[in-house]
């Protein structure tokens, strides 16, 4: 019999008898759903199991009394306190933690880098050889985990080794940001790591730049819909920066207080802009 296809997406997998835990049942089912919610928020982005407080409000949308259920989380167990969040008990215990999740990826891609070399070598000596079904499969399964916007440079680009922690960050923020709007955040994964590190790596942006064209997008009324994850922001971010800079442009002298204090990355884009145009 074959074996049933794989289905895609993120899964959040549950302990069959997780409500007999003694905190589940003595947090009640008000708190329980929001633990289940936290759950899966938290196997969707890399976090090591720690969420925000700004991420619980879009965890809890639509739920009464979200802050009481969080306090009895907390004093069940569950939750821990933490500077800026909360962390969910037992998280690392049973889920891979960033690190090793981008230890995975990096073994993941040089076992692929050497299989594609092999079958080259292979192809050379036996230009006849067609690939093996298993192979086929292999390749198209790599090309969908890693696919992501491209440039022109794209195709040169060797993606390899752990993430830096800028590009984890950001991508957390992003998908925060889109959730905190009311849109539904797709896999926080290697295709928005990739998309997110080929800013820095082939489009020359550092985190600051990247992270003030994220926060303009998600709180612009048009581009908040538009923009819901890495690649449609890399795609689309030299459009969006020279809006960005066009509005702050036309706001001067009357700029909000996060974008004063931001005023090193304007000042960066605006030169950047003369720059090209010079050019």
């Amino acid at each position: 019999m074959a074996g049933r296809a794989r289905r895609k997406g993120v899964y959040a997998p549950l302990s069959a008898q997780y409500y007999l835990d003694d905190a589940i049942l003595e947090a009640g089912p008000e708190a329980e759903l929001l633990w289940v919610r936290i759950l899966s928020f938290l196997a969707s982005i890399p976090s090591d199991g720690f969420v925000t407080e700004r991420q619980l409000k879009s965890v809890g949308l639509g739920l009464r009394s979200v802050p009481k259920r969080v306090r009895t989380l907390q004093e069940v167990g569950l939750l821990i306190a933490e500077p800026g969040g909360y962390v969910a008990r037992s998280w690392l215990k049973w889920n891979k933690s960033v690190q090793e999740y981008n230890k995975e990826l990096s073994t993941d891609r040089q076992r692929h880098a050497s299989k594609s070399a092999e079958d080259d070598l292979n192809s050379e000596r036996n230009p006849s050889q067609l690939p093996s079904d298993s192979d086929t499969q292999y390749r198209a399964e790599q090309s969908s985990t890693e696919q992501s916007s491209t440039s022109t440079s794209d195709a040169d680009a060797s993606d390899g080794g752990e993430f830096a922690p800028d590009v984890i960050r950001l991508c957390s923020l992003l998908a925060e940001l889109v959730a905190s709007n009311g849109h539904p955040v797709k896999t926080v994964g290697p295709t928005w790591w990739n998309a997110c590190e080929r800013l820095f790596r082939l489009d020359g942006y550092t985190a600051d730049q990247v992270e003030w064209v994220m926060r303009w997008a998600t709180a612009n009324e048009f581009w908040s819909s538009n923009i819901r994850s890495m690649p449609k922001l890399r795609e689309k971010f030299s459009e969006l920066k020279a809006r960005a800079l066009t509005e702050h442009e036309k706001s001067r002298g009357k700029r909000s207080a996060a974008v004063n204090n931001n005023m090193d990355t304007v000042a960066f884009f605006a030169q950047q802009e003369r720059l090209e145009v010079e050019a």
